[in-house]
């Protein structure tokens, strides 16, 4: 019923006196990694009102929002608190490091992201040739001449050459 993006048969199915706690959790991972907010929301709230499994159970949802892509979804559970505050930093990473402007946005306006973490996760955009990640960066943070370096080495070594030319553009 996730898999077909189906609230009116996920419904169905919750609407059982007992619900089987592994099958839950893995109906909330699924609607998360799929980007079905409707059907995420609608077990989100019933877990709430039911306390079905627990919520370390389920908040590796944004982390396979973010991998497979699902910008609305991070969004969605960034806003209604579903995800583990240990995971911001490997988001942060991850966004920068395969060029997921919209959510890199959606992490730094909704966490207000520490500026370390800025400056660590630049050259990981630059080591993969993520110039949409870098000049939005380089807009919105100072980001430190140690990690710019470092941000030309990377490039450098990994065969970047358009991020390395417009690095030494920008700061020699």
């Amino acid at each position: 019923a996730v898999k077909k993006n189906s609230l009116k048969q996920v419904k169905q199915l919750t609407n059982v006196k007992k619900i089987h706690k592994g099958d839950f959790k893995n109906s909330i991972l699924g609607a998360c990694k799929l980007g079905h907010i409707d059907i995420a929301d609608y077990l989100f709230k019933l877990n709430d009102s039911k306390n079905i499994i627990e919520k370390k159970k389920y908040e590796e949802g944004i982390w396979l929002a973010l991998t497979n892509r699902k910008h609305d979804m991070v969004k969605y559970l960034l806003t209604n608190k579903r995800y583990a505050e240990g995971y911001i930093s490997s988001l942060v990473s991850y966004s920068c490091e395969h060029g997921l402007l919209e959510s890199l946005k959606t992490l730094i306006n909704e966490k207000k992201i520490d500026f370390k973490l800025i400056n660590i996760n630049f050259p990981k955009a630059a080591e993969n040739g993520k110039i949409k990640i870098i000049k939005f960066l380089l807009k919105l943070y100072k980001i430190e001449q140690a990690y710019i370096e470092i941000a030309i080495v990377n490039a450098c070594f990994n065969g970047k050459s358009q991020t390395v030319s417009f690095l030494l553009k920008e700061y020699t």
